[in-house]
């Protein structure tokens, strides 16, 4: 699957945005990956934290082809585990630990830029406040940097 998401996002203009709050355990994969991430690959990186509609300038003042939003999804699945997602199936789920706007954040996006959005959501194990990130979290984060950094 990550592959894939290699294939699809290489030689485009991205955005990768972080969402969650670093503060809440394994909700922190987002921010966690942009931060990892930066001054390393040639893509925009923007830590949305709680609140990423107010990067939504930020995000079109970057002209992206794709923009990559990263985000812990309760996927009913084994913590860690990751689904890539296309914008109007993650309106069709809305299961989100912190952010219910996400499905509206991927229509503004959408509209502002005329960009293809892409949500990667991976299955947290806890989110309890100051918590750290979970062991399967952790190898996720690892195993998505890896990728972006061989894509980027």
């Amino acid at each position: 699957m990550l592959d894939e998401l290699s294939k699809k996002l290489r030689g485009k203009q991205t955005v990768i945005l972080g969402v969650g709050n670093p503060l809440q355990g394994d909700d922190a994969i987002g921010p966690n990956l942009v931060d990892f991430l930066q001054g390393r690959i040639e893509a925009t990186l923007i830590n949305g934290g709680e609140v990423p509609e107010n990067y939504l300038n930020s995000i079109r003042a970057a002209q992206p082809e794709t923009v990559l939003i990263v985000v812990a999804l309760e996927l009913g699945a084994d913590p860690g585990c990751v689904a890539v997602l296309e914008a109007d199936r993650l309106r069709a789920i809305g299961n989100f630990t912190r952010n219910q706007g996400l499905p509206f954040l991927t229509v503004l996006i959408e509209e502002r830029t005329g960009a293809e959005v892409i949500v990667l959501g991976v299955q947290p194990e806890t989110t309890a406040f100051a918590s750290e990130l979970s062991q399967p979290v952790h190898d996720t984060l690892r195993n998505l940097e890896e990728m972006l950094l061989n894509t980027y």
